[in-house]
């Protein structure tokens, strides 16, 4: 969705493909983490951020600032998200339905 608010889906190129489909994937894992809590989807969470911003300059459009901005600041909030769930994760091992409660 970012790409259409931001103004650089005009074209479906690396940057736009590259924010919706781990934008997608990221959805998917926090859905699928409600119904079945797991680490795992934290994990992929992490990895997913990290490749968001990893992907400017990997894919070649860094010099489009909308764009690398928004994988940036997405990424980075992603991967702190996730990192920061698997912290609090840790020490809660109870079995597989572990699920971050409580602020």
């Amino acid at each position: 969705m970012s790409p259409w608010l931001l103004g650089y889906a005009d074209r479906f190129d690396a940057a736009s493909a590259t924010a919706s489909v781990i934008g997608l994937v990221v959805l998917f894992f926090s859905v699928h983490d409600y119904f079945f809590p797991d680490k795992t989807d934290e994990w992929a969470d992490a990895v997913l951020g990290a490749a968001l911003v990893a992907s400017p300059f990997i894919l070649g459009y860094a010099g489009n600032s909308r764009a690398t901005l928004n994988a940036l600041v997405c990424g980075l909030l992603v991967t702190g998200f996730a990192v920061w769930a698997l912290q609090r994760l840790r020490g809660m091992d109870t079995g597989p339905n572990l699920h971050v409660t409580g602020f």
